[in-house]
């Protein structure tokens, strides 16, 4: 059974991608530029994720994409680890009662 449902638009030179379901990660290591739209969309994906009790890892974001989050400070909000294998052991483990700042997934 699927957990994510996955649709595309395409448009204006612009790709959209709408995500419907569960989602525990994020897979950042193809994405080579992020906007403040990515930035919305991952602030709301952990929003939603938060409200459901859960919450939303970022995995392998690329020096340009790391950079965006280092300036929107979203590295002191989400989780980074850095594979998806790594994640997804994290994910796994019970979780931690301490929360340290640029928090990563060991």
């Amino acid at each position: 059974m699927a957990l994510v449902h996955v649709s595309i638009r395409e448009g204006d030179g612009q790709v959209v991608v709408v995500l419907r379901g569960v989602l525990d990660v994020v897979d950042l290591a193809g994405l080579a530029f992020m906007d403040s739209s990515g930035v919305a969309a991952l602030v709301h994906g952990r929003k939603q994720a938060r409200s459901a009790g859960d919450e939303l890892l970022l995995a392998a974001p690329r020096p340009p994409v790391q950079r965006v989050l280092a300036l929107t400070r979203l590295l002191d909000v989400f989780r980074v680890c850095a594979s998806v294998d790594e994640a997804a052991r994290s994910v796994s483990r019970p979780p931690r009662v301490a929360v340290p700042s640029h928090r990563g997934c060991s």
